[in-house]
């Protein structure tokens, strides 16, 4: 995807900016896959509901706590590799 990021000083960047360049196929409820990344999908909304935001709390800290539990119970790393398995397929 590097083709769709700047380059900086240190290589290529900016991805968030061109994300939406990248071959995403439209949802498709009868390939496997797709079920499977919605499924994680959802199993990672449970687990940010989980991680209640506190009166005050800055957004920062907020997101950092659910990535963390993202992380924690091996959602993040399920869904980064779905995606990327979605994104390769031809």
């Amino acid at each position: 995807m590097a083709e769709f990021q700047s380059q900086g000083r240190w290589g290529a960047r900016d991805f968030d900016k061109y994300v939406f360049n990248a071959p995403i196929p439209a949802f498709d409820e009868s390939n496997a896959l797709h079920q499977e990344l919605a499924e994680a999908a959802e199993q990672a909304e449970e687990a940010a509901k989980r991680e209640a935001t506190e009166e005050g709390d800055h957004f920062i800290r907020t997101r950092t706590r659910i990535r963390d539990a993202l992380a924690k119970h091996g959602i993040a790393k399920k869904i980064e590799g779905l995606a990327g398995s979605l994104l390769c397929e031809e």
